[in-house]
């Protein structure tokens, strides 16, 4: 939180715990008439940037293969699911290793 707050000390993030339990708290009722999309799009802006899109560029200048897995992995979690884009890549990755021997 400090990052995305550009905060400089932990009282950021204390703030900022302290605001979300009070929402969590008061405004149940509320965030319950909210269309999923809504809360989908609340929970997608929160994370955009804790995804580091610079790492699957570095990723696909250092291996391809690797880059692929990685893009299999990701694809998979967003249609499938966690627990299966999680085993698609795993499998994926194993594959490939079994392919180089």
């Amino acid at each position: 939180m400090n990052e995305q707050y550009e905060g400089k000390t932990q009282a950021v993030s204390v703030v900022a715990a302290i605001t979300m339990a009070a929402v969590l708290l008061c405004a149940t009722g509320f965030i319950g008439y909210l269309p999923v999309p809504i809360l989908t799009a609340i929970v997608i802006s929160a994370l955009m940037n804790v995804v580091e899109l610079h790492l699957a560029v570095r990723l696909f200048k250092v291996s391809r293969n690797e880059f692929y897995i990685f893009v299999a992995a990701c694809v998979s979690v967003l249609f499938l699911g966690t627990i299966y884009g999680v085993v698609i890549g795993f499998v994926r990755r194993i594959l490939r290793g079994l392919s180089a021997v």
